[in-house]
């Protein structure tokens, strides 16, 4: 029988998608004393009290940091002021509450470099002394986990670590602003030494987190009347706690009428004492942050009342060393006055912290660039490829959201800016996972799956890259950039005709871009409509003339239709305007070969190798032309080093064995033939040759099965014959 030649060529398949950039880090190690600190993306500024050297830890896998804080007048009862441990990328890892009498500790700390900090409400404290012990405590790894301040938890999670109730009533009943807790096992069971603790407002969000001691009773100052929760972060089965509300011994208040948490004044009452009036929405995270003096002198001892709109006392502080003070969990849509009990003049409350609008910065500037989202003009304009951005920009852009994240862990918005960044940065997985994260915390993020989707294109998973444009489709019905997409990657996955429908929609939409005609006309050609198929490329090139692929793929459409002088036109055209295309030599030279122009064929196989020494089936092509030519062992060159070079693949032992077939040596061609099959059990040629060898090789117990699945698989060119081997040898 003739010798078949296979033909067969790679579309070019193009674009998808949007572009990003990155982020930097602050470097702890130029950090001097008394320096002050912004930590990137987060509004709280610290102040550097203590840097703690690697090299002052001794051997051992983890240690606790004690250490004394005192004021510059030798104070130091600092009323549970909160200290910071940050590690040399000035991220947060662990947070201290300092004792009544200075004292604070830092538990399960790992040997590295440290920086200690502290509020810049109480940046005039000093460390006086620290020193570093080793433990045996389990350095739980929470530095990434989800149980941070600022984050929700689920009312699963809150089940499973409860210990107690803390009751608005009872602190309002007790005139009481702190709580002291007492763990203890139903069993009389030991505890663990060191324990975390979580404070969760009414709304279920943490408030405060706190490693202590279990022997030594917990106590949470400064409480703001409402419900709250106490939890313990890992979960221990019998574990309760015993809650003691402490009553205020507030003599100053006394003095004025007996005020105490849960009275109205008297608005010509109130209007006696010295006080301060905003609305909440003005500050900024509900936080007001102040300092009280009297005649310009601090009043590090002072009492302050805060009052509602209704002139109900609903909190009650005292202020810091420093004359400083700070009213947490306001309601924002809340009307307040901080009030001084006192009847006597000269106070003076001061708002240190309000709401400002800061002048963008330069990474500022970068950020909004970067989380721009590009117009669908701007999406229909580009190719399926990945942008490449300046790699240290959008580094600098990450190292500010990883900080932000690391303080609040349940922002969607911030996930999904660390997952696009991740995606600037071609680090697929690393979206994905930060997509996975925002959808998971706000589920109709229709942004969040169009992206996951480019990044899941992009890594070849087309299937999930479909389910993602869809979902984002599902809820937000007119975005086009996910019509494209999806039209472009659907091709991908065995389904052109729904393909067609996405790009027809956007076009007929944008009528103007000539991609979305181009990734059509691919489509078009997969259900072998060459006709539609070259109109949609000629489209595209009266949009953009410059379109390389379009007359590539014109010419691989007039091929199909056999109108070789038009293939060849258009992949001159296509290798004028790219030489180096590797696929467009071959397939020119395939063309020449059918048009019996073998020597320039012969040339095109052997400048598509050059280009491509990987281009497996130019191998194939220059076999063949070798063979027609009638130069049998030239031809068996080529194919013995197409096996040698691609032998993990099934294709070179199938056109191997197609060749031995032709030269009528069968025991080679078979032998050849069932390594393919071992290799691909798909495709129909390998069980058509492989039934006409075990037919010239007499193996008639052989035929039946190879027909069958030739004919299970099926091309047109192969079904008739094994129809007949069917019908003789499968009786």
């Amino acid at each position: 029988m003739n010798k078949i030649a296979v033909i067969i060529v790679s579309f070019l398949l193009l674009f998808s998608c949007s572009k990003k950039k990155k982020s930097e880090t602050v470097n702890s190690d130029s950090l001097s004393q008394h320096t002050k600190v912004v930590i990137p993306g987060n509004e709280k500024q610290y102040y550097l009290v203590k840097k703690i050297e690697k090299k002052e830890f001794s051997k051992g896998k983890t240690f606790k940091i004690e250490g004394n804080l005192k004021d510059q007048n030798n104070n130091t009862d600092f009323q549970n002021i909160e200290l910071v441990l940050k590690d040399s990328t000035n991220q947060i890892i662990r947070r201290a509450t300092v004792k009544s009498n200075g004292k604070f500790t830092f538990f399960k700390v790992e040997p590295k470099s440290y920086s200690i900090a502290i509020d810049t409400s109480t940046m005039l404290s000093l460390l006086d002394k620290y020193k570093i012990i080793k433990t045996e405590d389990f350095v739980k790894d929470d530095i990434e986990d989800k149980f941070q301040v600022g984050n929700k938890m689920s009312v699963s999670e809150v089940n499973d670590r409860f210990l107690a109730n803390i009751y608005k009533d009872s602190l309002v009943k007790n005139n009481s602003t702190k709580i002291s807790s007492e763990l203890f096992h139903t069993s009389k069971k030991a505890l663990p030494k060191i324990v975390t603790y979580l404070l969760l407002d009414d709304k279920n969000v943490i408030a405060r987190r706190v490693d202590w001691n279990s022997n030594v009773n917990l106590s949470f100052s400064q409480l703001f009347p409402k419900n709250y929760s106490l939890l313990i972060l890992d979960p221990i089965p019998g574990a309760k706690a015993k809650i003691k509300y402490i009553e205020n011994l507030q003599k100053d208040i006394a003095k004025v009428g007996n005020l105490k948490l849960g009275d109205v004044i008297d608005e010509n009452n109130l209007n006696t004492f010295t006080k301060y009036s905003f609305k909440a929405d003005t500050l900024n995270k509900a936080t007001f942050k102040g300092m009280l003096t009297k005649n310009g002198e601090v009043i590090d001892e002072g009492k302050l009342l805060l009052v509602d709109g209704n002139n109900k006392i609903v909190h009650e502080i005292s202020t810091m060393q420093t004359g400083g003070f700070i009213f947490e969990g306001l309601d924002p849509a809340g009307t307040y006055s901080i009030v001084v009990p006192q009847k006597e003049k000269g106070y003076k409350i001061t708002h240190t912290n309000p709401r400002v609008v800061h002048k963008a910065d330069a990474l500022d500037t970068l950020e909004q660039s970067l989380m721009k989202q590009k117009t669908l003009e701007e999406v229909l304009s580009q190719d399926n490829k990945p942008e490449v951005y300046e790699k240290d920009k959008v580094e600098k852009v990450l190292n500010r959201v990883e900080s932000q994240l690391a303080e609040n862990l349940s922002d969607a918005e911030l996930h999904y800016k660390r997952g696009l960044l991740k995606y600037e940065l071609q680090d697929y997985n690393g979206a994905i996972e930060s997509f996975d994260k925002a959808i998971e915390l706000k589920q109709d993020y229709s942004d969040a799956y169009y992206l996951r989707g480019e990044s899941r294109d992009f890594m070849g998973d087309y299937e999930g890259a479909v389910r993602d444009f869809t979902k984002c489709l599902e809820f937000s019905p007119n975005n086009l950039a996910a019509n494209y997409k999806r039209g472009v990657v659907r091709k991908d996955v065995g389904q052109p005709n729904e393909s067609i429908d996405d790009l027809t929609k956007v076009i007929n939409a944008y009528p103007n871009h000539h991609y979305p005609y181009f990734y059509r006309g691919l489509s078009k050609m997969q259900v072998n409509k060459f006709t539609e198929a070259n109109n949609d490329f000629n489209k595209s090139l009266s949009i953009e003339p410059n379109l390389q692929e379009a007359y590539f793929n014109k010419g691989y459409a007039n091929m199909q239709q056999k109108r070789y002088a038009e293939a060849l036109t258009n992949l001159d055209k296509a290798i004028e305007m790219k030489p180096a295309d590797a696929d467009a030599h071959l397939l020119r030279g395939q063309t020449k070969s059918i048009l019996g122009k073998t020597a320039e064929a012969n040339k095109d196989f052997d400048e598509a190798i050059r280009l491509n020494p990987d281009l497996e089936f130019a191998y194939y092509e220059k076999a063949n032309l070798r063979f027609t030519e009638g130069d049998e062992a030239g031809a068996h060159k080529m194919y013995d080093e197409a096996v040698e070079k691609f032998n993990s693949e099934y294709r070179p032992y199938l056109q191997r064995g197609i060749f031995y077939y032709n030269i009528k040596d069968y025991a080679k061609s078979k032998t050849d033939l069932d390594k393919a099959a071992e290799q691909n059990k798909q495709d129909s040629y390998i069980y058509y040759y492989r039934a006409l060898v075990n037919q010239k090789l007499k193996n008639k117990d052989l035929i039946c099965e190879d027909a069958k699945t030739a004919m299970k698989l099926g091309f047109d060119d192969t079904q008739k014959e094994m129809e007949a081997f069917q019908s003789k040898y499968c009786k």
